[in-house]
């Protein structure tokens, strides 16, 4: 199975998870800052918008028991980014890019999808979770007409007070005016755990 991988994702080890994670999966799932959740029987991943609460939900996880990187490689958890793949080098995980195809047959652009390798000397062993019943695990309600696969839009950290203004809130969303498309751009706001 393959995991969709759209904006910043934390990928985690779903046996890390169970093992070193305070409460477990229940643990986990109840900390769980939005809804942005996709799962197979081997890594769960969330995405979020900006890359200051990737790395708020990492500092959970690592209180949580799960370890970020060891000996300069992911451990437990990485960060993949849709566009450029794992920010860390990661023995346990494959990033690739492959064309969108929905069930009607209608092909679309490229997704980014992460799956799991196995650990060196050890076999792919299953955890019991909940799976989607297709080969890409996406979130709930995700369709490819609108997505961030299909229309995303990368700023360099630099240029975000040049190119993005604020206009206003909208439930869980900051609504920003991309002054160089002219589009309006949501950004999901996440509640991350203290």
């Amino acid at each position: 199975m393959a995991l969709l991988i759209e904006a910043i994702c934390v990928v985690v080890r779903v046996d890390a998870i169970k093992r070193k994670f305070v409460g477990g999966v229940d643990g986990f799932m109840r900390t769980l800052p939005n809804g942005a959740l996709c799962v197979d029987n081997w890594l769960a991943r969330l995405a979020f918008m900006a890359p200051r609460e990737a790395v708020e939900y990492i500092a959970h996880l690592e209180r949580s028991g799960l370890r970020f990187v060891k000996d300069d490689k992911a451990f437990d958890i990485v960060i993949v980014d849709q566009t450029q793949g794992p920010t860390a080098p990661c023995d346990w995980l494959e990033f690739s890019r492959t064309p969108y195809k929905s069930a009607e047959g209608v092909v679309g652009g490229l997704l980014s999808v992460v799956s799991y390798k196995g650990l060196p000397g050890h076999p792919l062993e299953p955890v019991e979770v909940e799976l989607s019943p297709t080969a890409l695990v996406t979130p709930p309600d995700w369709q490819y007409a609108g997505s961030m696969s299909e229309k995303s839009v990368t700023v360099a950290q630099g240029e975000v007070s040049e190119r993005m203004k604020y206009l206003r809130s909208e439930g869980n969303m900051s609504i920003f005016l991309d002054t160089q498309s002219g589009e309006e751009v949501g950004i999901l706001r996440s509640n991350l755990p203290g």
